[in-house]
């Protein structure tokens, strides 16, 4: 009798279902981003239709939310299947994002200061006018 060759392994199917739960986790939070910055580009995008768009700023931030996106995407998948390439990335914008958040947070301009101001696209700001300096009073009180 002729030797046969050992019978080949099954398939244990995708990376993903042996992935570790912190490499799980780390996916979905960075898919989250990627839905995020996919969102995001289409706001930018949405931009361009108002009447004082700056549309080459619109259109870079559209291709730089896009461009990201699609990035930290295939770097997930290459952290399922064990790429050592798709750790820089992802985590250089973790780090890029701590930055820019501690900046946000500790300047003096927040979001919630905006909620209180007038339409800033109105023709008649709310709260009249101008102050005596000339300067376009649109009835916003500062958050500091």
């Amino acid at each position: 009798m002729l030797p046969t060759s050992p019978e080949p392994a099954p398939d244990t199917g995708p990376a993903v279902a042996g992935a570790p739960r912190a490499l799980t986790i780390l996916a979905i939070a960075v898919w989250l981003e990627v839905g995020a910055l996919a969102v995001a580009g289409g706001f930018a995008l949405l931009e361009i239709t108002r009447p004082n768009a700056t549309i080459g700023a619109d259109l870079f931030l559209a291709a730089f939310a896009w461009g990201m996106a699609l990035l930290l995407f295939y770097a997930v998948r290459g952290l399922y299947a064990g790429q050592r390439w798709a750790r820089s990335p992802v985590m250089t914008w973790q780090l890029f994002q701590i930055v820019i958040g501690v900046t946000w947070v500790t300047t003096s301009v927040h979001v919630g200061a905006f909620a209180r101001c007038g339409d800033l696209d109105a023709d008649e700001p709310r709260g009249g006018g101008t102050d005596s300096g000339g300067v376009r009073n649109l009835g916003c009180s500062p958050p500091w």
